[in-house]
């Protein structure tokens, strides 16, 4: 008898330590972000609904030739039963890395571990986890896509976008600026809404592309509700990883349009260094070179190699030049934000 009749005979006796057997992808979903092929695999089926809250926080584009990135998601027992996922289990996650490994540990409910330079993550997590798939969408599984897409060509900036007939705007600007709330006058005055927090740069065919996320979604602090009376019950409380928000989708508002699409250029690009002031009137000053990447820099990915770092930074430097850069010192008249704009 040859070694792998013997496996073949008696393999199913052997004593599965690992959870191999239970653990195997038996359940699949293929999908594109970005534009980029992904598949999330899973032991449980229910998993795979958390796609759906996934997908439409991610600007659509054209599908790329591209390694599939692959997500696999075992859920087993845990030692302890962890109990329901909490709000705020964003502020219980510890988030550790070294060179191209990333991983995340979600406290009770599991673990997460990411090969960034193979697009694989291998993700473990408690059935009441995997039975609340929004927030394995939220707290897991988003944070995964994007660290693998950041390592694919797409360079992250921490701003705020929105589209006008063919002119792009991006809102730059440190923590608590406004560029939330300048959003949503925008986007309340007729201006396409595109993402609050985050936009991805991607050289594509000789263009520029700009991608969003969480695309639709925008989040003020308490003190701000009162700037939108006329949509403060929409917001819902949420627990960011620094602090509470509260948050809308923007699509849930009449008169107001959300671009799904990646922007994709001949589209004019302005490009604002926010800044609040006293007065009441909005105000534009040029921004240099300089300092415009300055403050890029401070607003872009986090502490990595010198190579990433390299091309990253090379993906932005041609943001610059294409983009027209001003300094956007914001005073508290809405209508003179809308005038300065559209001047």
């Amino acid at each position: 008898m040859s070694d792998s009749d013997i496996f073949e005979s008696w393999g199913e006796n052997l004593q599965d330590f690992w959870g191999r057997r239970d653990s195997a992808p038996t359940f699949r979903r293929s999908f594109h972000l970005f534009g980029w092929p992904v598949q999330l695999t899973s032991n449980l089926e229910v998993v795979l609904q958390a796609v759906d809250a996934s997908l439409p926080l991610f600007s659509r584009a054209p599908a790329r030739l591209g390694k599939t990135l692959h997500v696999h998601v075992i859920v087993r027992e845990m030692p302890d039963d962890p109990g329901p996922v909490p709000e705020d289990l964003f502020t219980r996650i510890q988030y550790s890395g070294y060179e191209n490994w990333l991983a995340m540990h979600l406290g009770p409910w599991g673990l997460a571990h990411m090969a960034i330079d193979e697009g694989r993550a291998i993700v473990v997590i408690a059935p009441s986890l995997a039975a609340a798939p929004g927030r394995l969408s939220r707290y897991v599984l988003n944070t995964i896509f994007l660290n693998l897409l950041e390592n694919r060509g797409f360079s992250m900036l921490h701003a705020t976008s929105l589209v006008r007939h063919s002119r792009a705007i991006l809102l730059l600007g440190e923590h608590n600026s406004g560029k939330s709330s300048t959003a949503l006058h925008l986007a309340l005055s007729g201006y396409e809404f595109v993402a609050d927090s985050m936009i991805f740069v991607s050289p594509v065919a000789g263009n520029m592309e700009l991608l969003g996320f969480p695309v639709g979604l925008a989040k003020v602090r308490h003190e701000m509700l009162q700037a939108f009376p006329q949509i403060e019950p929409l917001f819902e409380r949420e627990i960011t990883r620094e602090e509470i928000k509260f948050g809308v989708d923007l699509r849930r508002l009449p008169g107001v349009t959300v671009r799904e699409e990646a922007i994709i250029t001949p589209f004019a690009i302005d490009l604002f260094l926010l800044e609040r002031h006293e007065g009441r009137e909005t105000l534009f000053s040029p921004a240099g070179r300089e300092e415009t990447m300055r403050a890029i820099f401070r607003n872009s990915a986090y502490w990595h190699s010198a190579a990433f770092w390299q091309q990253h930074l090379a993906r932005l430097e041609r943001l610059l030049e294409v983009a027209r850069c001003r300094h956007l010192l914001l005073g508290s008249d809405v209508g003179s934000l809308l005038a300065a704009l559209e001047g």
